[in-house]
């Protein structure tokens, strides 16, 4: 659960700072990178570990298998919600996921 609570903080950090959407990627050597699209640069890396955690939390949520597939969720805060759509990739090894915020 402690990771679902940093996936959280990251959510509403990016979506504070109208993210219109953002990256977590985790490479096939191990390394991490987080993007964001509305500025289109790397953002600090939560750690290995930690981002893996992160992508298993998504898949676990989302239900896709397979290591690819793309699906809407509905994130509740407080007292409403965001519509945001989750995509996940596997390339060379690596699983990407991208989580868009609404418009």
């Amino acid at each position: 659960m402690v990771y679902l609570h940093l996936l959280a903080k990251y959510l509403l950090k990016f979506f504070h700072n109208n993210a219109e959407k953002i990256s977590v990627t985790r490479l096939d050597d191990g390394n991490v990178k987080i993007t964001a699209e509305y500025r289109k640069t790397d953002l600090p890396s939560p750690g290995s570990e930690v981002a893996e955690k992160i992508i298993e939390t998504v898949i676990g949520i989302t239900h896709i298998e397979g290591g690819e597939g793309k699906t809407p969720l509905a994130l509740g805060i407080r007292d409403s919600s965001i519509d945001l759509s989750i995509k996940m990739k596997t390339k060379n090894g690596g699983k990407k996921v991208t989580i868009k915020f609404p418009e």
